[in-house]
């Protein structure tokens, strides 16, 4: 995933704005990898055994609401 974060970073953003946005990459990925592990393991121990799962899908429902509210309409 970080691969297609930066060939389309590549693809979409200016020259001079290209550092920023691999840093932004680096940043979200290392944070991402630090705190999924936390938030799930703490799903798993309080609601129930189906944590991951729960977890996965409320990544999800977030990741499509962000799509969702993303959206710019075509001119």
């Amino acid at each position: 995933m970080n691969t297609l974060a930066v060939i389309e970073v590549g693809d979409q953003v200016g020259e001079r704005q290209v550092s920023t946005a691999m840093t932004a990459i680096a940043m979200f990925y290392t944070l991402g990898s630090v705190l999924g592990p936390i938030a799930t393991g703490a799903t798993v121990s309080y609601v129930s055994e189906h944590g991951l799962m729960i977890s996965v899908g409320i990544v999800g429902l977030l990741f499509i609401a962000m799509l969702v509210l993303r959206r710019v309409p075509h001119a």
